[in-house]
């Protein structure tokens, strides 16, 4: 089976997901703004991942490609460690996670636009593939589901932090401030994913019930305090974009 730009695309977005979220601990992301040792760290778990999960997938893929990735994937996260040092920088840490992000996956569509011009026609791992036909399961359907789940968890988590940062209300409480945000970030990705699979299954208007359900759940401190639940609609409806855009992969 002759794989397409949009399947190459995916496995390198599988790898990157995976190497730059969940193989790289928030000890280790902390590790990398202080330490440029920690960043070829990551970037070596980074290669490693990347050359596992493409050679796993991918029968007939050239070396240089995963190279290219990897080197470009550690130039980029140099760069930015030592943008990171400067002043003038600092007031745009919000947009640098975004930003960084960006240029990682465009080096991916490009690669990936490089790879069907060269003419080579790439192919699934003949093993895998014979495997998932035998279970009856589509691979190409099994890696995009695969790579939505994992966007609307830590990455998506990740990215709303950083949009709604500047906005976050004066919390008046401090007990327990820890454990009530890992509480709403594990919540935000249940949601995520409910509304995900009500999408993929084409029922549009159940996704309403979820964000009604968390609505009531929060009903007493929305209906008392404006600031949090000016807060809390944003947080909602980027939560609902980023699901929405997830879906059309």
């Amino acid at each position: 089976m002759i794989m397409t730009y949009k399947e190459i695309l995916i496995i390198f977005l599988l790898a990157h997901i995976l190497s730059d979220f969940y193989f790289q601990t928030e000890s280790l992301a902390r590790k990398k703004e202080d330490n440029f040792k920690y960043v070829f760290i990551h970037s070596v778990i980074y290669g490693l991942i990347t050359l596992i999960v493409a050679k796993l997938i991918c029968q007939n893929i050239e070396n240089i490609y995963l190279e290219i990735i990897i080197i470009s994937h550690f130039l980029v996260d140099a760069i930015k460690y030592f943008l990171k040092k400067k002043e003038f920088i600092r007031k745009y840490q919000k947009y640098i996670f975004i930003i960084d992000q960006i240029i990682h996956i465009a080096i991916l569509m490009i690669l990936s636009y490089f790879m069907i011009k060269s003419g080579e026609n790439y192919r699934y791992n003949l093993m895998l593939l014979n495997i998932l036909n035998i279970v009856g399961i589509s691979i190409q359907s099994i890696i995009i589901l695969i790579v939505q789940i994992l966007l609307v968890h830590k990455p998506t988590n990740i990215l709303i932090v950083n949009i709604m940062q500047s906005y976050k209300p004066v919390s008046k409480e401090d007990d327990n401030i820890k454990n009530t945000k890992k509480a709403g970030r594990m919540i935000g990705t249940i949601e995520r994913i409910i509304m995900l699979f009500f999408l993929l299954i084409e029922q549009y208007s159940s996704v309403g019930l979820v964000l009604t359900a968390k609505s009531i759940a929060r009903y007493n401190k929305i209906s008392e305090d404006k600031e949090f639940a000016e807060y809390y609609l944003l947080g909602t409806l980027l939560s609902t974009i980023c699901v929405l855009m997830i879906s059309i992969i």
